[in-house]
């Protein structure tokens, strides 16, 4: 296409936003694009707090099921904001992010969270953090949540405005070759796999065997990287981490398959990343991990 041919799109898809037959120049063009409005569907939500005992969470405001299944179900969506933070102190809290997210449960009864995770590397900032994910193609039959965290330090202080959640019509980021992986590839001595309604299934029994992979991470670049788990015994935990305590977290789980996340930038002495069952009780179950780039 030719910068003629490409002026000519743009023009014609300004022209038809605006209903207008007009020419435009080259310098009204950003004018025009600047007036459009695109939808924020977390409009005037913000954060702030100086982080004393416990992690802290805030209710935001957001769409509804009916807004979700007609305008958001289905569509590569990004999320961002402008976060600005002082006094961090990297690996000392346990959750060691902030994030906002939403959790909500989609008509085969599967739950999701869907959202933007950060983990500074600097003990104060100021930086605008976007993530771009593709959302269930399901209807949500609820949303569960709609919650901003904050899981840093003790002692640290967060502001984050400018929270967002808009729809991408060129796609976005598409998730590394680790999407709902072979797990028959991966380091799994002692660890049974078996497959279930279309998942590959990791039993990870309460011996320290761990299932691990190595990956080829850019560095300096955050992923996140989601899962669903159970347990045979609620309350079992699982653990997860880029090898390095890099996004380093355990959670602990139900009976029931919930999906669990988490995010880092990778440690540049390691490659590996691994799950294991944190707790001594009995089995505890993976499947279906996805790995963004952020």
């Amino acid at each position: 296409m030719t910068v003629s041919e490409t002026y000519t799109a743009i023009g014609d898809a300004i022209r038809r936003q605006y209903g207008t037959t007009d020419k435009y120049s080259l310098g009204d063009m950003p004018k025009m694009i600047d007036y459009l409005e695109v939808r924020n569907f977390l409009a005037g939500n913000s954060f702030e707090a100086t982080f004393q005992k416990g992690w802290i969470s805030k209710d935001l405001t957001g769409p509804d099921v009916d807004t979700w299944n007609k305008y958001i179900a289905g569509k590569t969506v990004t999320f961002s904001c402008d976060a600005e933070w002082t006094d961090y102190e990297p690996g000392i809290a346990a959750g060691d992010r902030f994030f906002f997210e939403f959790m909500t449960t989609t008509t085969d009864d599967q739950p999701h969270w869907n959202g933007l995770y950060f983990t500074p590397t600097i003990k104060e900032g100021k930086q605008h953090i976007t993530s771009t994910i593709k959302v269930s193609d399901l209807p949500v039959k609820s949303i569960n949540s709609i919650k901003f965290w904050d899981e840093l330090n003790e002692g640290s202080h967060l502001k984050v405005t400018n929270i967002k959640m808009t729809i991408n019509p060129v796609g976005g980021v598409a998730p590394l070759d680790l999407f709902n992986p072979d797990l028959t590839t991966w380091s799994h001595s002692n660890i049974e796999i078996f497959s279930e309604n279309g998942y590959q299934i990791a039993t990870l029994p309460p011996d320290g065997s761990q299932l691990q992979t190595e990956i080829s991470w850019e560095q300096d670049k955050t992923y996140r990287w989601t899962f669903e788990a159970k347990a045979e015994s609620s309350g079992d935990e699982i653990h997860t981490e880029m090898w390095g305590e890099v996004g380093y977290i355990n959670y602990a789980l139900t009976t029931d398959w919930k999906e669990y996340s988490s995010s880092g930038i990778p440690n540049p002495a390691y490659n590996n990343f691994y799950f294991w069952n944190s707790s001594n009780h009995g089995n505890v179950y993976l499947r279906n991990i996805r790995i963004y780039e952020v």
